[in-house]
């Protein structure tokens, strides 16, 4: 009796390593998917003068090349707006780009945004965004103390060193595991 015991333990064991195993492999195929994409937030909803609703696509690339000052041409597949509209703020943009240098390239002339009430970031799963909310104050702190702090998807590296959050701090509801999972930095105009 304790034998079949201790093999239904281990078969629990097993099953829980291979479900979060499973879990982890979806949230990296979900970053993965969503790599080549941009959130645009602030943007303000338009209705053209005949009554129909705006085309997202054209609203990005005069965005980018208007109040970015991005002069060169960039190539973007698809943009459609998502997400509910709160506190009487836009529905950000979702943006697919067609190559990661153009991504890369409008990412950081986000810089330009700074001090607006637009900003633009990176596309995550939930559970990615989560970890990165939870990790942004020890960023935040890191940088104010002139250390290098950068992000990528649900990481936090501090001086090149992967930071692990003490545990004292975390929530025993949502904890942070800074070892597994996946990543990348935000370019906010307000950081």
């Amino acid at each position: 009796m304790k034998r079949d015991l201790n093999e239904v333990r281990q078969l629990l064991d097993k099953s829980k390593s291979d479900q979060k195993l499973l879990h982890d492999n979806i949230i990296d195929l979900q970053c993965r998917s969503m790599r080549d994409n941009l959130l645009f937030f602030g943007i303000n909803k338009t209705r053209l003068e005949n009554g129909s609703t705006e085309n997202t696509l054209d609203i990005i690339k005069s965005f980018i090349r208007e109040t970015m000052h991005i002069e060169s041409d960039v190539c973007i597949l698809d943009a459609h707006r998502f997400g509910t509209s709160r506190n009487g703020r836009p529905r950000p943009i979702v943006a697919r780009f067609k190559n990661l240098t153009d991504r890369e390239n409008v990412k950081k002339s986000s810089r330009v945004l700074k001090g607006s009430d637009f900003f633009v970031s990176e596309q995550f799963p939930k559970e990615v965004n989560d970890t990165r909310k939870l990790l942004a104050p020890y960023r935040r702190e890191a940088v104010l103390a002139g250390k290098r702090a950068v992000m990528n998807r649900d990481k936090l590296y501090i001086e090149g060193v992967l930071f692990r959050q003490p545990p004292s701090s975390r929530d025993s509801s949502n904890t942070v595991n800074t070892t597994h999972g996946t990543g990348a930095s935000t370019s906010r105009a307000d950081e």
